[in-house]
């Protein structure tokens, strides 16, 4: 089974005698977090699908993907840049003793051309899609509860929002995970199914393109004792190169916070 390298109080150096991780004169290693995909063909020049068994038998599920050592685009609209909110309403469940509820509904009204890729939707889409919100320096990202055709609102439940950086007609936002968004070169959508489909760019060919899947999500953990208060230290790694790792959101989604600040680091 493919595990982080874990480096404990154990494994520390001394600043006289420091643990090197370094790679021999002229190599060039590279330790990759996830495994290569195969088996791509053609559904048509613009589209190209491989099946995954264990993405359908055993429910392995990712959400990044890395086509020619680049982290290709999961199928998303629009295609490039935002759309923006219109209002929001919230119905607070529970609000706790916080500055924001605990619990909450958000109501959130949309331009309706903006909005009509919802018109599709299956129970799926709304079990996968996620909507990305940035609101000055938060992003939030939530999946669906249902969408309101007639008003062009969606609904999102989790943690209330923050009085000092709510949702408003300034937040930008867009949408992906749902095959109905696949439309665009260098976009990718995997089904629960296991089929990955993906429409090449320019220039790219079944021959000369390679698909990267994450398994991991951290490459190396370093963990301290907590009891004693005891530090890993005096540990350097040279000379060597890492890729492929992936994360995975939490169904809840992520609440309002700045940058990657849920990614472990």
């Amino acid at each position: 089974m493919l595990q982080p390298l874990e480096l404990t109080v154990d494994d520390s150096g001394t600043s006289s005698a420091p643990l090197f991780f370094r790679a021999d004169y002229g190599a060039k290693p590279v330790f990759t977090a996830g495994v290569r995909l195969s088996g791509l063909e053609k559904v048509n020049e613009k589209l190209w699908k491989t099946f995954i068994p264990q993405v359908a038998y055993y429910k392995w599920y990712f959400e990044q993907l890395y086509v020619n050592d680049n982290r290709a685009t999961r199928a998303r609209t629009p295609d490039d840049g935002f759309y923006f909110v219109n209002s929001v309403t919230e119905t607070v469940g529970e609000q706790g003793a916080g500055r924001s509820p605990e619990v909450a509904i958000q109501k959130i009204f949309l331009d309706s051309t903006d909005a009509a890729c919802f018109n599709s939707f299956t129970s799926k889409d709304f079990e996968d899609a996620v909507v990305t919100f940035y609101h000055n320096w938060d992003n939030t990202r939530k999946h669906l509860l249902n969408f309101d055709r007639k008003q062009s609102a969606i609904y999102t439940a989790g943690e209330g929002m923050k009085p000092w950086n709510p949702l408003n007609n300034k937040s930008r936002w867009f949408v992906d995970n749902f095959k109905g968004a696949l439309n665009a070169p260098g976009e990718w959508f995997l089904e629960r199914s296991g089929t990955l489909y993906y429409i090449p760019r320019g220039g790219e060919t079944i021959e000369n393109t390679s698909f990267f899947a994450p398994l991991l999500e951290n490459f190396i953990t370093i963990r301290g004792d907590e009891a004693t208060g005891k530090q890993v230290a005096n540990i350097r790694f040279e000379n060597i190169a890492f890729k492929v790792a992936g994360y995975q959101m939490p169904y809840i989604g992520n609440e309002a916070t700045q940058a990657e600040a849920p990614a472990n680091a």
